[in-house]
């Protein structure tokens, strides 16, 4: 009877974690934040999509808006690895998102 219990119960949080994360927005995707690069160097996406910046290299880098519509953003420095920072992005547009202490390192997101 425990076990019955036990595997009803398991299987009920599954099905409300299911619920949860399916109503707290669309899918993401991951961009890497290289020392230097992003990749990819561009992206599309849905509007309200949102993507999640992943620390892949060693050096500080940063993310932020320097083109697009809505309102300014900016990640603040990191350093480290994994993912790190995450934008939803709610308006529909064409962005240019920087590491602003690395202005060569650019990256393209067309919301759709």
């Amino acid at each position: 009877m425990r076990r019955t219990f036990a595997i009803v119960a398991a299987l009920a949080a599954t099905g409300i974690l299911a619920i949860a994360s399916g109503a707290s927005g669309r899918a993401s995707k991951t961009i890497e934040v290289g020392d230097n690069f992003f990749g990819p160097a561009k992206t599309k996406i849905k509007k309200d999509d949102r993507l999640k910046f992943n620390w892949v290299g060693v050096e500080e880098h940063d993310v932020a808006r320097a083109k697009g519509p809505g309102k300014f953003f900016e990640s603040g420095p990191i350093t480290g690895s994994g993912v790190q920072y995450s934008h939803k992005f709610t308006k529909k547009g064409d962005y240019t998102v920087i590491c602003t202490l690395h202005q060569e390192m650019k990256m393209k997101v067309e919301v759709k």
